[in-house]
């Protein structure tokens, strides 16, 4: 999705329907994982899909739901990474238009038979609930004894194939069960590129292992060179295709990454396009993990035990979102001549938890708002520091001279560009 504005317009297609049973999919495979506020807004755009087609302000959906744009960001690009929704933009001589489809979730069977789609839910409700739901959900079994007698299709209607009556012709596409296919990120083209220089072809593995492939790839977030890597080492190329790839092997090589730390991709790229550097930003935080983004602003040096620490801090016992400590953490160090002081950490997260900010644009939007507050914005001290001290740092807070907006544009653009150019 691209950087939404409260005067963009948009309107929702809804490209199948869903009854009773989606929506119990929906509330057991895909809540634990996307969460209930970005479920509830995937009801509201489906239920708006039956609007014929009228188009609105974004201003009037956030009103209507008491959103706010991080909040609808945050939402909307989980719903699109589940392929629950496809969003669609254009630029009309400078009237945005948005289009959201939406699409319905997996059956179970088929959810529970994707591995990143399992994966990610194990990791989320632990394998005793997954267990639990593939019970919920089992096909019931009909005896061993019992002959299926059932009439068919031409015992009863006798069709004459020969009238004109079931010609094939071309017909109008309808809604349906349809659903939208879940983009991995994984590159294919580039691991097969790989194995051949090994000797290795692409028809040398099954569908279904090609399939598994590129979602063990995203699921670790593999580069195409680290996945070549494993899977040579659990290739067996004497068995026959379908059986030539031994899974659990491939899987033990890519938990342990510090074994192969060339594994994983250097960096963090959104995908997305954006119509401002800060936007692209903001993507890049939601994306990246708090030690990576810490890393990549110190050009990939490894991080200290004190920014180690306050990390685990913000985002195990705070428990912030990787988004939101990621802007928790740049708006200290640009406050506090780069050093990340634990206790102005503590504070602000504090601060974040109870006015309930989700998403790494609300996080930035909040701390920017105190900067006009004049409420020590100076140099950070601890509380047991003495009180001369300061002082001090506010009445340099207050001497310091206003930060222009194209210096920081500038210094964000070539932060993006030292890390896309690793």
């Amino acid at each position: 999705m691209k950087d939404v504005k409260a005067t963009d317009f948009y309107e929702t297609k809804r490209m199948v329907r869903i009854g009773e049973d989606e929506r119990s999919y929906l509330l057991d495979f895909y809540a634990p994982i996307a969460g209930l506020s970005a479920i509830a807004l995937f009801n509201a755009l489906y239920e708006e899909g039956d609007n014929g087609g009228d188009c609105r302000l974004h201003e009037s959906l956030f009103k209507k739901f008491q959103l706010s744009a991080g909040e609808f960001f945050h939402a909307l690009e989980v719903l699109e990474a589940l392929g629950l929704v496809k969003t669609y933009y254009m630029d009309g001589k400078g009237v945005h238009y948005f289009v959201y489809a939406t699409y319905g979730p997996k059956e179970p069977s088929d959810f529970l038979n994707d591995v990143l789609l399992k994966g990610t839910l194990t990791k989320y409700v632990g394998k005793e609930e997954v267990a639990r739901l593939a019970k919920k959900y089992k096909t019931p079994s009909i005896m061993k004894d019992f002959v299926d007698v059932s009439y068919s299709f031409q015992d009863v209607f006798h069709p004459d194939y020969a009238d004109p009556a079931y010609a094939i012709e071309k017909v109008v596409p309808t809604i349906g069960n349809k659903k939208s296919a879940l983009k991995t990120g994984f590159d294919m083209t580039a691991l097969f590129a790989l194995l051949e220089q090994e000797g290795i072809q692409e028809s040398d593995f099954s569908k279904q292992e090609r399939k598994d492939l590129e979602r063990y790839g995203a699921l670790y977030a593999l580069s195409p060179e680290g996945m070549k890597d494993l899977l040579l080492h659990s290739y067996h190329e004497e068995r026959k295709i379908g059986e030539r790839l031994d899974f659990k092997a491939l899987v033990n090589g890519a938990n342990d990454l510090e074994q192969f730390p060339y594994l994983q991709e250097a960096s963090t790229k959104s995908e997305l396009n954006s119509d401002s550097v800060m936007a692209e930003k903001i993507r890049m935080m939601e994306k990246t993990s708090p030690r990576k983004w810490l890393s990549l602003v110190q050009d990939g040096r490894p991080l200290g035990q004190n920014d180690q620490r306050v990390i685990n801090h913000l985002f195990v016992e705070m428990r912030l979102p990787s988004g939101v400590v990621n802007a928790l953490c740049e708006y200290v160090l640009e406050r506090n001549d780069n050093v990340l002081d634990y206790w102005k950490c503590d504070e602000l997260a504090s601060a974040l938890n109870r006015v309930g900010v989700k998403t790494a644009r609300d996080a930035m939007d909040y701390l920017n708002s105190r900067r006009s507050k004049k409420k020590k914005n100076g140099s950070y001290r601890k509380k047991d520091e003495v009180q001369e001290e300061e002082v001090v740092a506010k009445n340099e807070a207050k001497d310091a001279p206003k930060e222009d907006e194209k210096e920081i544009a500038d210094d964000i653009s070539a932060m993006l560009d030292s890390i896309y150019n690793k």
